[in-house]
Protein backbone atom coordinates (compact mmCIF):
# COMPACT_ATOMS: atom_id res chain seq x y z
CA UNK A 1 0.00 0.00 0.00
CA UNK A 2 1.34 3.40 -0.85
CA UNK A 3 1.80 5.72 2.10
CA UNK A 4 0.56 9.27 1.96
CA UNK A 5 -1.66 8.69 -1.03
CA UNK A 6 -5.41 8.74 -0.43
CA UNK A 7 -8.42 8.07 -2.63
CA UNK A 8 -9.76 11.28 -4.16
CA UNK A 9 -13.28 9.92 -3.71
CA UNK A 10 -13.35 8.49 -0.13
CA UNK A 11 -10.05 9.86 1.27
CA UNK A 12 -8.89 6.46 2.43
CA UNK A 13 -5.38 5.07 1.92
CA UNK A 14 -4.87 4.13 -1.69
CA UNK A 15 -3.08 1.01 -2.87
CA UNK A 16 -0.87 1.50 -5.92
CA UNK A 17 0.32 -1.78 -7.38
CA UNK A 18 3.14 -1.12 -9.82
CA UNK A 19 1.66 -3.21 -12.61
CA UNK A 20 -1.55 -1.16 -12.92
CA UNK A 21 -3.05 2.19 -12.20
CA UNK A 22 -4.03 3.01 -8.64
CA UNK A 23 -7.38 1.69 -7.50
CA UNK A 24 -9.26 2.20 -4.22
CA UNK A 25 -10.04 -1.04 -2.44
CA UNK A 26 -12.77 0.64 -0.44
CA UNK A 27 -14.96 2.62 -2.87
CA UNK A 28 -13.72 1.12 -6.13
CA UNK A 29 -12.30 4.31 -7.57
CA UNK A 30 -10.01 3.45 -10.47
CA UNK A 31 -7.23 5.75 -11.43
CA UNK A 32 -7.32 4.41 -14.98
CA UNK A 33 -10.69 6.07 -15.60
CA UNK A 34 -10.49 9.31 -17.58
CA UNK A 35 -11.75 12.05 -15.35
CA UNK A 36 -12.66 14.35 -18.21
CA UNK A 37 -15.08 11.81 -19.76
CA UNK A 38 -18.02 12.83 -17.60
CA UNK A 39 -17.30 16.48 -18.21
CA UNK A 40 -17.02 15.95 -21.97
CA UNK A 41 -20.28 13.99 -22.07
CA UNK A 42 -21.97 16.66 -20.01
CA UNK A 43 -20.55 19.33 -22.33
CA UNK A 44 -21.83 17.50 -25.41
CA UNK A 45 -25.24 17.12 -23.76
CA UNK A 46 -25.35 20.78 -22.93
CA UNK A 47 -24.36 21.61 -26.54
CA UNK A 48 -27.15 19.50 -28.05
CA UNK A 49 -29.67 20.89 -25.58
CA UNK A 50 -28.58 24.44 -26.32
CA UNK A 51 -28.86 23.89 -30.06
CA UNK A 52 -32.37 22.48 -29.70
CA UNK A 53 -33.37 25.34 -27.43
CA UNK A 54 -32.04 27.93 -29.86
CA UNK A 55 -33.82 26.21 -32.77
CA UNK A 56 -37.10 26.08 -30.86
CA UNK A 57 -36.77 29.71 -29.86
CA UNK A 58 -36.14 30.71 -33.48
CA UNK A 59 -39.16 28.71 -34.65
CA UNK A 60 -41.40 30.28 -32.02
CA UNK A 61 -40.15 33.72 -32.97
CA UNK A 62 -40.87 33.07 -36.64
CA UNK A 63 -44.39 31.84 -35.89
CA UNK A 64 -45.06 34.89 -33.73
CA UNK A 65 -43.89 37.22 -36.51
CA UNK A 66 -46.09 35.42 -39.06
CA UNK A 67 -49.09 35.69 -36.73
CA UNK A 68 -48.47 39.41 -36.28
CA UNK A 69 -48.18 39.95 -40.04
CA UNK A 70 -51.44 38.07 -40.67
CA UNK A 71 -53.18 40.10 -37.96
CA UNK A 72 -51.96 43.39 -39.45
CA UNK A 73 -53.01 42.36 -42.96
CA UNK A 74 -56.44 41.38 -41.66
CA UNK A 75 -56.90 44.81 -40.13
CA UNK A 76 -55.65 46.64 -43.22
CA UNK A 77 -57.76 44.59 -45.64
CA UNK A 78 -61.05 46.03 -44.38
CA UNK A 79 -60.46 49.73 -45.08
CA UNK A 80 -58.57 48.94 -48.28
CA UNK A 81 -61.30 46.68 -49.61
CA UNK A 82 -62.53 49.43 -51.91
CA UNK A 83 -64.68 52.51 -51.57
CA UNK A 84 -66.26 52.36 -54.99
CA UNK A 85 -69.59 51.00 -56.09
CA UNK A 86 -70.66 47.75 -54.43
CA UNK A 87 -72.29 45.56 -57.04
CA UNK A 88 -75.57 43.80 -56.53
CA UNK A 89 -75.69 40.52 -58.37
CA UNK A 90 -78.05 37.63 -57.78
CA UNK A 91 -77.81 37.98 -53.98
CA UNK A 92 -79.39 41.23 -52.91
CA UNK A 93 -78.78 40.86 -49.18
CA UNK A 94 -75.06 41.61 -49.39
CA UNK A 95 -75.64 44.91 -51.17
CA UNK A 96 -78.57 45.81 -48.94
CA UNK A 97 -76.22 45.69 -45.93
CA UNK A 98 -74.04 48.38 -47.53
CA UNK A 99 -76.77 50.89 -48.37
CA UNK A 100 -75.09 53.81 -46.63
CA UNK A 101 -71.88 53.42 -48.65
CA UNK A 102 -73.50 52.80 -52.01
CA UNK A 103 -73.41 55.54 -54.62
CA UNK A 104 -74.87 53.51 -57.47
CA UNK A 105 -75.38 49.77 -57.39
CA UNK A 106 -76.28 47.62 -60.32
CA UNK A 107 -77.79 44.22 -60.88
CA UNK A 108 -77.22 41.30 -63.22
CA UNK A 109 -73.45 40.75 -63.52
CA UNK A 110 -73.45 37.60 -65.64
CA UNK A 111 -72.56 38.60 -69.22
CA UNK A 112 -74.51 35.69 -70.68
CA UNK A 113 -77.58 37.06 -72.47
CA UNK A 114 -79.80 34.62 -70.61
CA UNK A 115 -79.03 36.39 -67.36
CA UNK A 116 -80.05 39.80 -68.66
CA UNK A 117 -83.46 39.10 -67.17
CA UNK A 118 -84.19 36.86 -64.20
CA UNK A 119 -86.55 34.68 -66.26
CA UNK A 120 -83.96 34.15 -69.02
CA UNK A 121 -83.47 36.49 -71.93
CA UNK A 122 -83.22 33.82 -74.59
CA UNK A 123 -85.98 31.82 -76.24
CA UNK A 124 -86.19 29.81 -79.40
CA UNK A 125 -87.28 32.11 -82.16
CA UNK A 126 -90.42 30.14 -82.98
CA UNK A 127 -91.47 29.85 -79.35
CA UNK A 128 -94.56 31.66 -78.16
CA UNK A 129 -93.90 34.68 -75.99
CA UNK A 130 -96.36 33.30 -73.46
CA UNK A 131 -99.63 34.53 -72.05
CA UNK A 132 -99.94 38.13 -70.97
CA UNK A 133 -101.92 38.55 -67.81
CA UNK A 134 -103.35 41.58 -66.13
CA UNK A 135 -102.42 45.24 -66.22
CA UNK A 136 -100.56 47.54 -63.87
CA UNK A 137 -102.22 47.51 -60.46
CA UNK A 138 -100.20 50.55 -59.45
CA UNK A 139 -100.02 53.46 -61.82
CA UNK A 140 -96.51 54.78 -62.35
CA UNK A 141 -97.96 58.27 -62.10
CA UNK A 142 -98.90 57.56 -58.50
CA UNK A 143 -95.22 57.30 -57.61
CA UNK A 144 -94.64 61.00 -58.24
CA UNK A 145 -95.33 62.26 -54.73
CA UNK A 146 -93.83 63.86 -51.65
CA UNK A 147 -90.04 63.73 -51.81
CA UNK A 148 -90.03 63.35 -55.60
CA UNK A 149 -90.88 67.02 -55.82
CA UNK A 150 -87.30 67.68 -54.68
CA UNK A 151 -85.97 66.40 -58.00
CA UNK A 152 -87.22 66.49 -61.57
CA UNK A 153 -87.30 62.77 -62.19
CA UNK A 154 -88.34 63.10 -65.83
CA UNK A 155 -85.24 65.21 -66.46
CA UNK A 156 -83.10 62.72 -64.54
CA UNK A 157 -84.45 59.87 -66.66
CA UNK A 158 -83.69 61.75 -69.86
CA UNK A 159 -80.15 62.54 -68.74
CA UNK A 160 -79.55 58.88 -67.89
CA UNK A 161 -80.80 57.92 -71.33
CA UNK A 162 -78.55 60.54 -72.92
CA UNK A 163 -75.44 59.30 -71.10
CA UNK A 164 -76.23 55.68 -71.92
CA UNK A 165 -76.40 56.50 -75.61
CA UNK A 166 -73.16 58.46 -75.39
CA UNK A 167 -71.46 55.38 -73.96
CA UNK A 168 -72.91 53.22 -76.75
CA UNK A 169 -72.12 55.50 -79.67
CA UNK A 170 -68.55 56.02 -78.44
CA UNK A 171 -68.13 52.28 -78.92
CA UNK A 172 -69.71 52.17 -82.36
CA UNK A 173 -73.10 50.85 -81.17
CA UNK A 174 -76.51 52.08 -82.24
CA UNK A 175 -78.21 54.46 -79.78
CA UNK A 176 -81.29 53.17 -77.97
CA UNK A 177 -84.76 54.54 -78.48
CA UNK A 178 -86.40 56.05 -75.40
CA UNK A 179 -89.39 53.74 -74.86
CA UNK A 180 -92.08 55.53 -72.84
CA UNK A 181 -94.06 52.32 -72.31
CA UNK A 182 -90.99 50.59 -70.92
CA UNK A 183 -90.36 53.66 -68.78
CA UNK A 184 -93.68 53.04 -67.03
CA UNK A 185 -92.55 49.52 -66.12
CA UNK A 186 -89.25 50.88 -64.81
CA UNK A 187 -90.95 53.65 -62.82
CA UNK A 188 -93.30 51.15 -61.26
CA UNK A 189 -90.45 48.99 -60.01
CA UNK A 190 -88.33 51.88 -58.69
CA UNK A 191 -91.45 53.12 -56.89
CA UNK A 192 -92.06 49.69 -55.38
CA UNK A 193 -88.48 49.16 -54.20
CA UNK A 194 -88.47 52.58 -52.54
CA UNK A 195 -91.84 52.16 -50.83
CA UNK A 196 -91.28 48.57 -49.68
CA UNK A 197 -87.63 48.99 -48.72
CA UNK A 198 -85.90 46.31 -50.79
CA UNK A 199 -83.37 46.28 -53.62
CA UNK A 200 -83.35 43.19 -55.83
CA UNK A 201 -84.41 41.83 -59.19
CA UNK A 202 -87.03 39.68 -57.52
CA UNK A 203 -89.54 41.38 -55.22
CA UNK A 204 -90.33 39.90 -51.79
CA UNK A 205 -93.53 38.37 -53.17
CA UNK A 206 -91.61 36.64 -55.98
CA UNK A 207 -92.44 39.19 -58.68
CA UNK A 208 -89.82 38.93 -61.46
CA UNK A 209 -88.88 40.98 -64.48
CA UNK A 210 -91.04 38.76 -66.69
CA UNK A 211 -93.97 39.32 -64.32
CA UNK A 212 -93.51 43.06 -64.51
CA UNK A 213 -93.41 43.06 -68.29
CA UNK A 214 -96.57 40.93 -68.30
CA UNK A 215 -98.23 43.22 -65.76
CA UNK A 216 -97.88 46.12 -68.18
CA UNK A 217 -98.66 43.90 -71.19
CA UNK A 218 -95.22 44.65 -72.60
CA UNK A 219 -94.07 41.95 -75.02
CA UNK A 220 -90.33 42.06 -75.71
CA UNK A 221 -88.74 39.86 -78.38
CA UNK A 222 -85.42 41.04 -79.82
CA UNK A 223 -83.41 38.82 -82.16
CA UNK A 224 -79.97 37.88 -80.84
CA UNK A 225 -79.03 35.51 -83.66
CA UNK A 226 -80.74 32.98 -85.93
CA UNK A 227 -81.94 30.80 -83.08
CA UNK A 228 -82.46 33.06 -80.08
CA UNK A 229 -84.39 36.11 -79.00
CA UNK A 230 -83.97 38.36 -75.96
CA UNK A 231 -87.09 38.88 -73.87
CA UNK A 232 -85.85 41.79 -71.77
CA UNK A 233 -83.12 43.01 -69.47
CA UNK A 234 -82.78 45.02 -66.28
CA UNK A 235 -80.20 47.07 -64.36
CA UNK A 236 -80.89 48.58 -60.95
CA UNK A 237 -79.21 51.40 -59.04
CA UNK A 238 -79.68 53.71 -56.11
CA UNK A 239 -77.79 56.61 -54.63
CA UNK A 240 -78.42 59.78 -52.59
CA UNK A 241 -79.31 63.21 -53.89
CA UNK A 242 -77.79 66.39 -52.43
CA UNK A 243 -75.89 64.39 -49.80
CA UNK A 244 -72.34 62.99 -49.65
CA UNK A 245 -71.92 59.60 -51.30
CA UNK A 246 -68.77 57.52 -51.69
CA UNK A 247 -67.62 56.77 -55.22
CA UNK A 248 -64.51 55.36 -56.87
CA UNK A 249 -63.13 58.88 -57.22
CA UNK A 250 -63.92 59.90 -53.63
CA UNK A 251 -66.82 61.64 -51.94
CA UNK A 252 -69.36 63.23 -54.27
CA UNK A 253 -72.50 65.31 -53.84
CA UNK A 254 -75.05 65.12 -56.65
CA UNK A 255 -76.88 68.42 -56.40
CA UNK A 256 -78.45 68.52 -59.87
CA UNK A 257 -80.39 66.10 -62.04
CA UNK A 258 -77.56 66.05 -64.56
CA UNK A 259 -74.94 65.11 -61.93
CA UNK A 260 -77.29 62.53 -60.41
CA UNK A 261 -77.79 60.87 -63.79
CA UNK A 262 -74.06 60.90 -64.50
CA UNK A 263 -73.36 59.21 -61.17
CA UNK A 264 -75.92 56.47 -61.82
CA UNK A 265 -74.54 55.72 -65.29
CA UNK A 266 -70.97 55.74 -63.95
CA UNK A 267 -72.04 53.18 -61.37
CA UNK A 268 -73.31 50.88 -64.10
CA UNK A 269 -70.28 51.44 -66.31
CA UNK A 270 -67.86 50.68 -63.47
CA UNK A 271 -69.15 47.10 -63.26
CA UNK A 272 -68.05 44.80 -66.07
CA UNK A 273 -71.22 42.70 -66.19
CA UNK A 274 -73.60 45.64 -66.02
CA UNK A 275 -71.62 47.59 -68.57
CA UNK A 276 -71.88 44.62 -70.93
CA UNK A 277 -75.61 44.46 -70.26
CA UNK A 278 -76.24 48.05 -71.35
CA UNK A 279 -73.78 47.76 -74.26
CA UNK A 280 -75.36 44.67 -75.79
CA UNK A 281 -75.62 45.35 -79.54
CA UNK A 282 -79.04 43.75 -80.00
CA UNK A 283 -81.00 46.05 -77.66
CA UNK A 284 -83.24 48.46 -79.54
CA UNK A 285 -84.80 50.56 -76.79
CA UNK A 286 -84.76 51.26 -73.09
CA UNK A 287 -86.99 52.68 -70.39
CA UNK A 288 -85.61 54.51 -67.37
CA UNK A 289 -87.62 54.91 -64.18
CA UNK A 290 -86.49 57.03 -61.22
CA UNK A 291 -88.09 57.37 -57.81
CA UNK A 292 -86.90 59.28 -54.74
CA UNK A 293 -87.83 58.76 -51.11
CA UNK A 294 -86.73 60.61 -47.98
CA UNK A 295 -84.99 58.54 -45.33
CA UNK A 296 -83.50 60.03 -42.16
CA UNK A 297 -83.30 63.47 -43.69
CA UNK A 298 -81.65 62.32 -46.91
CA UNK A 299 -83.14 61.77 -50.34
CA UNK A 300 -82.52 58.24 -51.57
CA UNK A 301 -82.95 57.79 -55.32
CA UNK A 302 -83.79 54.46 -56.97
CA UNK A 303 -83.28 53.93 -60.70
CA UNK A 304 -84.43 51.04 -62.89
CA UNK A 305 -83.23 50.48 -66.45
CA UNK A 306 -85.26 48.14 -68.65
CA UNK A 307 -84.16 46.94 -72.08
CA UNK A 308 -85.84 45.52 -75.13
Amino acid sequence: MSEGVTCPRCDRPLARPEERAPRCQYCGWDGAQRAPQRSEARSRSRGVTGTLARGLSSLVGTLVRIALIVAVLSLVAVPLGGTGVPVLDSIAGDAYDTLEELSASVADRNPDPASASPDGAERERNESAGAVSGSASTSANASASDSNSAIDRAATERYIHQYINEERTERGLEPLEFDTELREVARYYSDRMAREGFFAHTAPDGDTLADRYDRFEYDCRVAIDDGRVATGGENLAYTFYDAPVRTDSGMEVYDSERELARGIVDGWMNSTGHRENLLRPYWEGEGIGVYATEEEGRLRVYATQHFC
